[in-house]
């Protein structure tokens, strides 16, 4: 009898905890900004249920034991955890969801028109179909964007009727450092590495830059998928007019964990441009480009490094290349002009060469309270030689040669909550630009040193359901030392009463002098946007820019050959400011 009592109570005492149940309760919210997610689909130890309206959801009668919880919601990653129900239990779940932010004021398939200034940009399908084009030439098929033009090669964007230094390019979060303060400067990026080109107004353009008067035009790369996987991509194009043609070709792997590895290369090569009578003598061009990129990322966490290559030499037009008044008038009147002659790949002077190295490591991080705060810091290395049209042992010569070290880095911090959001940002810059002197030509440019910093916070709040404002403003500080020699009677007839404190020593006709120069300005911006009706949206706009002069308006002395004319620059310029509405 003992036996049969304790094996009774045994077998009561196994179906008792078998049948054990608790209930799960829990909620689930945007993790930027805490809002509650509804229309979320969960699913535990085989039952499924719904997030009501205030993201909340219930699970009743879960047996005790180890279950997997999935989350899933549009826009959303997927959420898994393993929960141990041994008791009721309540839980958070926060989820990514990717809604569109004010202040970035964008456009491109996947964005939403929610923003003070919109210009539309490319996407990647149109990016595949201008695959042979440059930067500028292939914004320039954008409404509101322009072109500036030297030749059909050599193309910058213009936003406003701005165009250089005034429409900073930010290729995969790095401010591109160049010489582009020249109007035959053109971008130095191979458009077939980016999945989509953005253009950038309003409150936002101010975390790339107070010197952003016109816009910034935001080269942005693909995101890649957490999942295991192998893919790649070849392209192959071709233009009739120069008989040119262009490949691009690259491998990704992907980690289900979050690594991932991408590796690309392009090559694009034109010959002389034709007219309808006649070839363009010395119009062809040559392109080389490699990116290479590692990360590893999560949604709370991530670091990758990133490196691109672009090589380019373009030839400039022979025909463009004039000594005097008298050539001038017979290129304008000629119906042919003086150098023409049969289809050729080959470039010879005058021409460009231009390496533009990038070299970049990122990390972030989402906190609970701070939001997500990032570290970037970048190393670019730019090298220009431009070759014009001399006699002798001159020839094999660059008339210009110029290599800009640039190191940047950025601290940034962005917060979401459920009616506002903050960014903010730091922003350090040194810069080495060296002018060679084995040129055996004026230097146009001098050798100097940049040191910079800024600070930016940007904004929004949304007032109303239908009206929403932001605002943005930015703090920045340039320091100029240069080692710049005038000649003598310009330094007399100009800076010698203002600027004694930079003079050095006379060398005969020549005076080296050492200037130091600080700018220092604010830049605000502030917006709102109504929306009445969904088919009506009205949105005002108005902004203070404050900017620096670039090096060539402030020390300019000389001739640029490749744009065929004398450049002066002012050391006496101030900064410029802009106002726009």
């Amino acid at each position: 009898m003992k036996f049969i009592f304790s094996f009774t109570a045994l077998l009561c005492g196994l179906w008792m905890h078998a049948q054990q149940t608790f209930t799960v309760r829990g909620k689930i919210l945007d993790y930027h900004d805490k809002t509650p997610l509804k229309e979320a689909r969960i699913s535990l130890a085989g039952k499924q249920t719904q997030s009501d309206n205030s993201g909340s959801f219930t699970f009743k009668k879960i047996p005790a034991g180890t279950h997997n919880l999935q989350a899933t919601h549009p826009s959303c990653e997927p959420y898994l955890e393993t929960l141990n129900v041994h008791a009721d239990l309540e839980i958070t779940i926060q989820m990514e969801h990717h809604v569109e932010e004010i202040e970035t004021i964008t456009l491109h398939i996947p964005h939403k028109n929610a923003n003070s200034l919109i210009v539309k940009t490319l996407d990647r399908q149109e990016i595949e179909r201008n695959t042979t084009e440059n930067l500028g030439n292939a914004l320039s098929s954008l409404s509101g964007v322009g072109a500036m033009k030297t030749g059909n090669q050599i193309s910058k964007p213009i936003i406003r009727g701005l165009y250089g230094s005034r429409v900073p390019i930010i290729s995969n979060g790095v401010k591109l450092a160049e010489q582009e303060w020249g109007v035959e400067h053109a971008p130095n990026v191979d458009i077939n590495h980016y999945d989509h080109l953005d253009v950038i107004k309003g409150a936002s353009s101010l975390k790339y830059g107070s010197d952003a008067v016109g816009g910034v035009v935001v080269l942005e790369p693909a995101v890649f998928k957490r999942r295991d996987t192998l893919q790649g991509n070849a392209k192959i194009s071709g233009i009739s007019n120069g008989r040119g043609g262009a490949l691009a070709l690259d491998v990704l792997k992907t980690w289900e964990n979050g690594w991932a590895v991408k590796t690309a290369g392009g090559y694009r090569k034109t010959g002389d441009l034709k007219t309808p009578d006649y070839y363009l003598m010395n119009t062809g061009a040559e392109q080389q480009s490699f990116a290479f990129t590692v990360q590893n990322n999560s949604f709370l966490q991530g670091i990758s490094f990133d490196y691109t290559l672009t090589a380019q030499e373009t030839g400039i037009y022979r025909g463009s290349d004039l000594g005097n008044l008298e050539d001038f008038y017979k290129a304008l009147t000629s119906d042919i002009p003086l150098y023409t002659g049969d289809f050729s790949y080959k470039i010879q002077n005058p021409k460009q060469e231009v390496q533009h190295h990038i070299a970049k490591i990122s990390a972030f991080r989402r906190v609970e309270r701070l939001g997500k705060v990032s570290l970037d810091y970048s190393f670019q290395y730019n090298h220009r030689k431009e070759y014009d049209i001399r006699r002798g042992e001159l020839a094999q010569l660059p008339s210009l040669d110029l290599e800009l070290f640039t190191n940047q880095l950025r601290l940034d911090d962005l917060i979401e909550r459920a009616k506002w959001s903050l960014e903010t940002g730091l922003e350090f810059k040194y810069q080495y630009n060296y002018s060679t002197p084995e040129t055996m030509a004026r230097r146009l440019v001098p050798n100097y040193e940049q040191y910079g910093g800024g600070a930016y916070a940007i904004g929004k709040y949304k007032i109303l359901s239908k009206i929403t404002a932001e605002a943005g403003a930015r703090y920045d500080y340039t320091k100029y030392q240069v080692n710049k020699w005038y000649d003598l009677s310009d330094w007399e007839r100009q800076y010698a009463e203002r600027f004694p404190e930079f003079y050095r020593r006379t060398e005969g006709n020549r005076v080296f002098t050492q200037p130091e120069l600080t700018f220092n300005h604010v830049s605000f911006n502030a917006g709102i946007d109504y929306q009445p009706v969904p088919e009506l949206d009205i949105k005002l706009n108005y902004a203070h820019v404050g900017r620096t002069p670039n090096v060539a308006e402030l020390f300019a002395d000389g001739l640029h050959h490749s744009a065929a004319v004398i450049e002066r620059g002012d050391l006496s310029l101030k900064k410029e400011d802009g106002h726009q509405l």
